[in-house]
Formats: structure tokens, sequence, C-alpha cells
């Protein structure tokens, strides 16, 4: 079998399935100028495909309406993952991803007062932040391993399709009881400026 060629690195949000276990570039505002126009990255990272960047939800309300469909979806993947679409269930991962990661940077930067308007009320949630952000963090860590597992997967890296099945799996279930942990920690009644 002859091998086929992929992408040394990817933009997050893009959901092509020569993505799958690959590098992302990080979100991060300060990479935006180096990556926000196609023009832009051919400049300073040729041979990356050009995606639009992410965009964070406009408000906390916005953003917690978010993760929710977000869960649901997380949680679907095992389905796909069971019936052997490791692909699919790639490719649905690379899409999820981009969002848990805005929406949750903009829900704990919210709680903990670390947004561009200081909130009074933040200070209330301090402790709360910490422990959402601490679920956030270890959940994009555990999905960033269930991406990575499925590359490996697909590139029969893992032996048969069915003990990538089962590692894959325990890493998800891992993810999901993080994500979890996250919403319902999550206060629903924080009320930031602006909603």
């Amino acid at each position: 079998m002859l091998p086929t060629p992929s992408q040394a690195a990817c933009l997050q949000g893009d959901t092509s399935p020569d993505c799958i276990g690959f590098y992302k570039v990080p979100l991060d505002d300060d990479i935006l100028p180096y990556i926000g126009s196609p023009e832009k990255l051919a400049q300073y990272a040729p041979g990356i495909r050009w995606v639009p960047p992410v965009e964070y939800p406009k408000t906390y309300k916005a953003a917690l309406a978010e993760l929710e469909p977000l869960k649901i979806r997380t949680s679907a993947l095992s389905d796909l993952i069971l019936k052997g679409n490791l692909t699919d269930a790639g490719v649905e991962l690379l899409g999820i991803m981009p969002r848990i990661t805005v929406s949750g940077r903009l829900v704990v930067a919210s709680l903990s007062g670390d947004t561009s308007e200081k909130r009074t009320t933040a200070s209330d949630f301090g402790l709360r932040a910490l422990r959402i952000e601490a679920a956030y963090l270890e959940l994009l860590y555990t999905l960033n391993s269930v991406d990575i597992l499925i590359g490996q997967g697909l590139s029969g890296d893992l032996g048969s399709v069915t003990a990538a099945q089962i590692q894959i799996l325990g890493e998800l279930r891992e993810a999901n009881t993080l994500f979890d942990e996250m919403i319902l920690a999550i206060p629903s009644d924080f009320k930031a400026s602006k909603q």
C-alpha cells in the first residue's frame, strides 16, 4: 500500500480528513496577524491550508448555549467509533474542538473577571472558575488525545480496528466525563454585563 500524503499541521477549524491526528496550530489571538488571511498564512507558514479564523461567541450566554449541543455531539462520537467510522468521527471531532476551545475560554474568562470589563460578581465565582478552567483544560487535552488515537487508528498504528476502537472509546469516555463535570460546574445564573 502506498503512503498517502498528509498535512504536517492544520489550522483549528480545518475539518479535512487529512488533519485527523495531526498537529493543530493553537487558537491564540496573538497569532492572528500571521494566519488571519490566506496571504499572511502563505507568507509565514507556506503549505498549511487556510481556513477562516474561529470566531468567539459574542457573550457568556451564547458561549454557555453552545456548550450543551457540543457535549451531545461529543457523546455521539461513540456511536460512530463503535460502527468503525473512524474518519467520520475524526472529522466531527475536528469541528467540535475549536468550538469548545472558544466557548470554554469565554466562560472561564468571564467567571474569573479576565475579560475587557472587570466584573464585580466575578470574584464570587473565583474558586469555581478555577475548577471549571481545570476541567476545561483537561477536556481539551483528552479530546486532543482522542484525535491522535483516531489518526493512529486510521493509519493502522493501533493494530486491528477493534483494538483501535477500544483505546479510542476509553479516552472518549474520559472526555465525556470531563465535559459533564465542566457543564455541571458552570453557573447558568452568572450575570455578565454583556449577555
